[in-house]
């Protein structure tokens, strides 16, 4: 498990990188492409069997632990925060459209209906395109970094500056 843990560090923090380009004005996908739909794959491919293998439940040992409660929160945070970039960029700023180009005119598709934008809208709606894709990947990684963390404390026991394990070390000495 521990060696799972790098991965899930390594994912959020390029999905991190990935998403910040994109307020930055830099579509990933123009410079990493192989970069960004190998990632993108690897997260699906990753998100499956972790959905698969989640319990609902956290261990007695994690739910007692403050920096496992402090993850949960930031998987909560980056979750509600990929909801809102999915649903402000999709519906606000690209209204349901998808930019492309079609025989060499800059189009939006909406429905297989497109109506002609300039380059420059293009590029925006692509880049709003980039960021909505790529905020998902933070909550998804960090989610698995929660589910691996809470797995190593199942299988190791409570950690031991945590109150569960002070608990049993002084009910011992009784």
């Amino acid at each position: 498990m521990t060696i799972l843990a790098a991965p899930a560090i390594i994912g959020f923090a390029l999905g991190l990188v990935l998403h910040l380009l994109t307020y930055l004005g830099v579509d990933p996908r123009d410079s990493t492409l192989k970069t960004w739909y190998s990632f993108q794959l690897a997260t699906a491919f990753l998100f499956i069997p972790v959905i698969g293998a989640i319990r609902p439940t956290a261990s007695p040992a994690a739910s007692s632990n403050k920096y496992f409660k402090t993850m949960v929160a930031c998987v909560g945070v980056f979750a509600a925060y990929a909801l809102f970039v999915f649903i402000f960029t999709e519906f606000a700023l690209n209204h349901g459209a998808t930019p492309k180009i079609v025989n060499g005119q800059y189009v939006m598709f909406v429905f297989g209906m497109g109506s002609p934008i300039t380059k420059t809208e293009y590029l925006k709606h692509r880049l709003y395109e980039a960021r909505e894709y790529s905020a998902h990947w933070m909550a998804i990684w960090s989610g698995v970094g929660l589910w691996l963390h809470n797995r190593m404390i199942r299988e190791t026991g409570p950690l031991q500056h945590s109150p569960q394990s002070e608990r049993q070390s002084t009910d011992r000495k009784l």
